[in-house]
């Protein structure tokens, strides 16, 4: 069973890094407030995330209950930052 903190410390990184993509993507589609609500958030997202993990390192069990969801969840973060890529091209042409 996994914890919901475990799970929030281990996606909340992640997700401020897709957050910020989409920012910056927002933003070069000349949306500058949703952009920088975007961007904010993500700044937010990491600065707690990583307070997460600095306060509480990931133990051998954590990581051994993540295991996995690792492979899920690089493949998923992949295909989002990709998509947000091919958005971002769109958007500047």
């Amino acid at each position: 069973m996994i914890s919901t903190k475990l799970v929030i410390k281990a996606i909340l990184p992640l997700a401020a890094v897709v957050l910020l993509l989409a920012g910056i993507v927002l933003l070069r589609a000349e949306s500058p407030s949703a952009g920088a609500v975007f961007i904010a958030l993500a700044m937010i997202g990491l600065i707690v995330g990583l307070r997460l993990i600095t306060n509480s390192p990931f133990t051998s069990e954590e990581l051994e209950a993540l295991r996995p969801f690792m492979m899920q969840a690089i493949l998923w973060i992949a295909v989002v930052t990709l998509c947000l890529i091919a958005v971002l091209n769109v958007a500047d042409n």
